[in-house]
């Protein structure tokens, strides 16, 4: 079946998870700007943009060095039976290094957006 390709279709779930991570910020700040109060508008959208931003970075870096270090741990502890258990756990640790470095990834972000919010608005008074 020409349409279903593993290799294809492993690199792609990376980005349909950042797009829906994308859509859902989206949302988040469409929620806060409008309707009656939008007070929160401000915030929730430099804190929503800067955790997208950071999820996104760090979690491709925390899934490729989860692999490495998950699957350099299976060597190293004699995991022999054969490139398909390696294979599983260079996916379990992608998955838990993608999921980990994501969410500190949000955190940071969250942060530096709401820091820079705050700058701006003491800079430009």
């Amino acid at each position: 079946m020409e349409g279903l390709d593993f290799k294809n279709g492993n690199q792609e779930l990376p980005r349909l998870a950042v797009g829906v991570d994308g859509v859902i910020a989206a949302d988040n700040i469409k929620e806060a700007c409008t309707g009656d109060d939008t007070s929160q508008c401000e915030v929730v959208s430099y804190k929503e943009t800067g955790g997208f931003l950071g999820s996104a970075v760090l979690g491709g870096y925390g899934g490729s060095a989860g692999a490495a270090i998950a699957s350099g741990i299976a060597i190293f502890l004699g995991v022999t039976t054969g490139g398909v258990a390696i294979l599983a756990i260079g996916f379990i640790g992608a998955g838990v290094g993608a999921y980990g470095a994501s969410k500190g990834g949000d955190a940071f972000g969250e942060f530096v957006g709401e820091k820079s919010m705050k700058s701006k608005k003491r800079t430009f008074k």
